[in-house]
């Protein structure tokens, strides 16, 4: 996506809290943090419309980016999730929010059906949202596939970037 122009921030989440045993719930809001952080940043820097900031997460990161994105005053108006699952908490209708949600045919570690479930519960609290199949089978995708996720990330962001001002 750098080599593109899109300009990219890739939060170290897991270095924003401690892993502790039985702690999941605190080390999830610190990572959710982080990555709100991060979008924050990104987009107070000079020459970043906030409206091109986006949220982008793969298994566990894609849970990370859901959290942070459904939060009320997110910075971010799109979101990529690769090999994710999770569940929305609250109604998001009104909000320009948009979801790609890419998945693996077979994935052992996060099920096509928690994708769709995810799909199915974010068109109900109210965003837009498209769901893709991959040509592979799972969780550990190799480069073809990893470049078709690159590929598709980017066809997601240009349909959803605002139009540049200095052309209107």
């Amino acid at each position: 996506l750098a080599s593109r122009g899109y300009q990219v921030i890739l939060p170290a989440y897991f270095d924003a809290d401690t892993p502790a045993q039985g702690r999941r719930l605190v080390n999830a809001r610190a990572w959710r943090q982080a990555a709100l952080d991060a979008a924050g940043q990104l987009a107070a820097r000079p020459g970043v419309s906030p409206g091109r900031v986006a949220l982008w997460g793969y298994s566990r990161g894609a849970g990370v980016a859901l959290n942070a994105a459904t939060l009320p005053g997110a910075p971010v108006h799109s979101v990529v999730l690769v090999a994710g699952g999770g569940e929305v908490d609250g109604n998001l209708a009104g909000r320009d929010l948009s979801f790609l949600l890419l998945h693996a045919r077979r994935d052992e570690a996060v099920p096509v059906r928690a994708t769709l479930s995810l799909a199915d519960d974010l068109r109900a609290a109210g965003v837009a949202v498209e769901v893709e199949g991959l040509d592979f089978d799972g969780h550990q995708y190799d480069l073809v596939t990893w470049c078709a996720v690159m590929g598709r990330t980017r066809q997601f962001l240009e349909s959803r970037r605002e139009p540049d001002h200095a052309s209107t």
